[in-house]
Parts: C-alpha cells; structure tokens; sequence
C-alpha cells in the first residue's frame, strides 16, 4: 500500500485521512510554503526509493522466489514431447 512505500516520517506530510479535506489542504499547504520541508522530504523520499525499489536488489529477490518454488516443487517426472 501506499504506507508501505512512503519512508519513515513522511506519513503527516504525504497522507492524510480518507474524506478530510481540511486534513489535505493542512499538508499541501505545508509543503507548498515551506521550501526546507519540501527538500526535506523530497531528499529523503529520493533515497529511500533508491534503496527500496533498486532494480537489482527486485531481481535478486524475483530469482529468489523462483529458486525457492523451485525446489519445493522437487524433479519432474514428465517427459517433454517433441515436435
């Protein structure tokens, strides 16, 4: 969810409660006037994706899970068929 992918301290500057309009225009407001709070939290927002979401460290992962099903899944008996 969006929660997840936010970086530690970002939640009161990045979500607001569902139908609070005055909750989101407190955040939009603060961000959109204070220009140290906008680069603070764009910086740490920057490095936290580039760690989070780096595509070697998805890759690793992916390989991972399929190494793991894998060997769950044991040696196949069936035969491929040729054409």
């Amino acid at each position: 969810g969006a929660r997840e992918s936010l970086p530690p301290g970002h939640e009161d500057h990045c979500l607001v409660p569902p139908e609070d309009p005055a909750a989101l225009a407190a955040a939009l407001t603060a961000l959109l006037t204070d220009p140290d709070l906008r680069e603070s939290v764009s910086r740490r927002a920057l490095r936290h994706t580039r760690a989070a979401f780096d595509v070697r460290r998805t890759a690793r992962a992916v390989a991972g899970l399929y190494q793991e099903l894998v060997s769950m899944s044991g040696p196949t008996t069936r035969k491929r068929t040729e054409r």
